[in-house]
């Protein structure tokens, strides 16, 4: 169609503008990533715009052509256009689908991350409650044993008690020469454990002793392992041989404490 003036040519540069400034905002929003489909379908509004715009500006200038060729032309502008639009668009559809998939591992990714974290973290908290429960343990003053010695033999009480100073866990609170003294302070002191010479431990001083204080366990201490049976029976917690050892003489005070069987430490 002819045009009568050229009042369409600022519509026309409208279209063209259009093309041109899709161009630039998709530029902006894709912040400096090139993008074909996006290039593409901008390039194909363009075309459009150029089509109208070419058509006019032919009827003005060249109209001496004959309205075939300036028909074709502008056909083929409009049909550039639209391939163009067409396939940007397409192309465009497939970036975001890349777009998308590319978003979704990113955040699969970050969800694999934010578990391990927060295993990592839980392990942590395992570790620091399990250093804290050490720190506590070390922290927390240990239970002293209060021991008090039963022996005839003055020189084999001093080495008793020297044995029970230097242990950090037992404290001595008394000692006793014979069975009156031994069953007097076990009324008086109440020790946790009577650590008694096998010259004073007959199964009926035994029982005396229990009855004496229930909550003191009975230590026997003997020259020769023939009475440790009897003493057992009569109520002593345990019979340990005079020459078992430091070692083993405290490990039966502690097994005393405890509540272990009353087996004889000195056989173990």
């Amino acid at each position: 169609m002819l045009p009568e003036s050229a009042g369409i040519l600022p519509i026309d540069a409208v279209l063209v503008g259009a093309g041109a400034v899709s161009a630039l905002v998709a530029w902006k929003l894709l912040r400096g990533r090139f993008s074909f489909g996006m290039t593409a379908a901008s390039v194909g509004l363009i075309f459009l715009g150029l089509a109208h715009l070419t058509e006019t500006l032919m009827w003005m200038y060249f109209r001496f052509m004959g309205e075939t060729p300036i028909e074709l032309l502008h056909r083929v502008f409009v049909l550039g256009g639209f391939v163009g639009l067409v396939y940007g668009l397409g192309r465009i559809g497939g970036e975001l689908r890349e777009e998308r998939d590319r978003l979704l591992k990113t955040a699969a990714a970050l969800i694999v991350s934010e578990e391990d974290l927060r295993l990592s973290n839980e392990e942590l908290r395992q570790r620091n409650s399990q250093l804290l429960d050490a720190y506590t343990h070390l922290t927390e003053p240990e239970r002293v044993i209060r021991v008090l010695i039963a022996e005839p033999n003055p020189s084999v009480r001093r080495v008793l008690a020297s044995f029970l100073a230097d242990a950090r866990d037992m404290q001595p609170v008394g000692e006793a020469a014979d069975d009156g003294q031994a069953l007097a302070l076990v009324e008086k002191l109440a020790p946790d454990v009577l650590l008694v010479s096998d010259a004073l431990a007959t199964p009926h001083m035994i029982e005396a002793f229990r009855a004496a204080s229930g909550a003191s366990q009975v230590l026997v201490l003997g020259t020769y392992g023939a009475g440790a049976v009897e003493a057992l029976e009569a109520g002593a917690h345990d019979h340990v041989l005079k020459d078992a050892g430091h070692d083993k003489l405290l490990k039966a005070i502690r097994a005393a404490v405890e509540g272990h069987s009353g087996v004889a430490v000195d056989q173990v």
